[in-house]
C-alpha cells in the first residue's frame, strides 16, 4: 500500500537492519522508502530528502564513500530548495557531509562541512546532531593541527550539550579539550 505510514514503517524495518550490521538488506528498504516517498509526495519535499539522507548513510557505513557523498549532496540541495540555508535539517545534511569527508580523509572539505553546519543551524537544541556538531569540529580542528581553535570550540560545545542527552559527547569534548592542554 502505498501511504506514508507504510513507508515510516518500512523506514524502521531499515533502521534495524542497519543496527544489526545487515547494511544490504538496510540500503535495499532504504531504496524501497525512498521510492515510495517519491510517489506519494513528489521529487521535491522533505520526506524525500531525508530517504536520500539515510540512504547515504548506509552508503558510507558500506564504505561506499564516493556514493554516499553524491547522495548526501542531494539530499543537501533538496532540503536548501525546501527550507532555504538556516534549518536544522539543513545544518544535519552539511554534518552528514563532514563525516563522509572525515571517512575520504578529506580534512578541508571535512572542516567546510563542520562550518557550513554551525553556520546553517538555528537556535534550536532539540537536534541533537546540531547539538553535537561542534565537537566533531573540534575533532576537526585537532587534528588539522589546530589546538587552540579546537580547545575554545571543545568549551563551546561543553555549554551547549545536554548532560542528561550527551553524556558521551561531553566526554568526548573534555578529552578533546584535555588533549589541546586546557
Amino acid at each position: 500500500e502505498e501511504h506514508p505510514d507504510v513507508a515510516s514503517a518500512l523506514a524502521d524495518v531499515a533502521y534495524v537492519h542497519q543496527l544489526n550490521g545487515d547494511l544490504e538488506k538496510a540500503l535495499e528498504y532504504r531504496e524501497r522508502v525512498l521510492a515510495m516517498r517519491q510517489r506519494i509526495y513528489g521529487e521535491e519535499h522533505p520526506e524525500v530528502a531525508g530517504s536520500l539522507s539515510a540512504i547515504g548513510k548506509v552508503l558510507h557505513l558500506r564504505g561506499e564513500l564516493d556514493r554516499a557523498l553524491d547522495v548526501q549532496r542531494q539530499a543537501l540541495e533538496m532540503q536548501r530548495r525546501v527550507y532555504g540555508e538556516r534549518h536544522t535539517s539543513v545544518a544535519t545534511r552539511h554534518l552528514r557531509l563532514a563525516e563522509i569527508h572525515e571517512s575520504r580523509q578529506d580534512a578541508a572539505a571535512e572542516r567546510a562541512s563542520y562550518e557550513a553546519c554551525l553556520e546553517a543551524r538555528t537556535d534550536d537544541r532539540s537536534n541533537e546532531d546540531v547539538r553535537r556538531a561542534r565537537v566533531g569540529y573540534a575533532a576537526c580542528l585537532l587534528r588539522q593541527g589546530e589546538p587552540a581553535f579546537a580547545a575554545e570550540q571543545a568549551r563551546r560545545s561543553l555549554a551547549e550539550l545536554d548532560p542528561q542527552r550527551d553524556a558521551e559527547w561531553i566526554q568526548r569534548a573534555e578529552a578533546i579539550s584535555k588533549e589541546c592542554g586546557s
